[in-house]
């Protein structure tokens, strides 16, 4: 229904752009009036509208775009909100109620539903990924309050797959938050060992015995493969190594972390990318009681501090590894 219909006016002069306006029982600021206006006057944007029934427990909003091409935007509003929003919402339930049928009206205001605005199908993939995005039980999460954009960096979404999405979904709700790290790891993980099948795939008829050899090797050297992982996405892992070198000095388990790396672990120091992979395989290890018996977390007091500080930096390199880079 056009949105001058809904607001009961046949002309854009009748909107005062400096005062709210009200649709349903929704009282938007003047942000969503000027966005009426705008579109009366016959501005544009994405059109395309699609609704998922999901329980949300506060409002978010995502722009989403794909290598820089905006695709549309995404939403939620938990049930029975009125208001105020952020202004971005505010817009987007302008444009909805320009372009939705009565029964998506009614569902929007309503609440508990996810709102896509745009091309529908381009913006699917992601769609999957906010479907499942809440705050976490234990620590934060990049894809919880803290961006609003995000940009799939490829041509196609084979790299979200259903592993991408179940250990997102699982690490929400895992507890204690060494679980929630361990889901996260397992994306990279995951991203790695798929790797490690393509290049069997692709030599195997031709060298079957040197292709499964490399691939014992690889399987053998799971740091290595990180760390091949890594040099693509390399801030990110910056990122995780600066987290854990501000605790040097001040965490048990920290120095441990950095005495392991510049010890055995010596090949993999620098450059901080690499050191950052080195790091998050040895907190893995530590977790699960792998590899050297020296790191085991239980034995840090003070280890959750290292996983607070490493878990959002962590699920951002699993996104973007998956083709997702979240933008603020």
């Amino acid at each position: 229904m056009p949105i001058g219909e809904r607001l009961g006016i046949t002309s854009a002069a009748e909107i005062d752009p400096s005062r709210g306006i009200v649709l349903g029982h929704l009282n938007l600021g003047p942000e969503a009036a000027q966005e009426a206006i705008t579109i009366m006057n016959g501005g544009q944007f994405p059109a395309g509208l699609e609704i998922r029934p999901r329980s949300v427990s506060d409002c978010f909003f995502w722009q989403i775009s794909r290598m820089g091409i905006l695709l549309g935007e995404v939403y939620a509003l938990p049930a029975g909100a009125n208001g105020p929003f952020p202004t971005a919402i505010e817009v987007a339930l302008v444009r909805s109620a320009h372009i939705a049928t009565q029964p998506q009206w009614d569902a929007i205001i309503q609440g508990d539903s996810l709102v896509v605005i745009g091309d529908t199908k381009e913006l699917a993939p992601f769609c999957d990924i906010a479907m499942i995005a809440k705050e976490p039980v234990c620590g934060t999460s990049a894809l919880w309050k803290t961006h609003t954009r995000a940009d799939l960096v490829s041509e196609d979404d084979k790299l979200i797959t259903k592993q991408v999405l179940r250990c997102l979904q699982v690490s929400m709700a895992a507890s204690p938050l060494k679980f929630r790290f361990l889901e996260i790891y397992r994306i990279m993980e995951a991203k790695f060992l798929s790797e490690v099948k393509e290049r069997i795939d692709q030599r195997f008829f031709l060298e079957p015995s040197s292709s499964l050899e490399q691939a014992l090797e690889s399987l053998r050297s799971e740091v290595v493969q990180l760390a091949g992982l890594a040099e693509r996405e390399s801030i990110y892992f910056e990122a995780i190594y600066d987290e854990v070198a501000r605790l040097r000095g001040r965490n048990d388990f920290a120095d441990a972390l950095f005495k392991k790396l510049e010890g055995r672990g010596h090949k993999f120091k620098s450059p901080r990318w690499k050191a950052g992979a080195a790091l998050i395989y040895y907190v893995r290890c530590a977790v699960v009681h792998a590899g050297e018996k020296d790191m085991i977390f239980e034995a840090y007091n003070d280890g959750d501090a290292v996983l607070e500080a490493i878990v959002r930096p962590s699920e951002e390199a699993a996104l973007a590894l998956s083709g997702i880079t979240l933008l603020p």
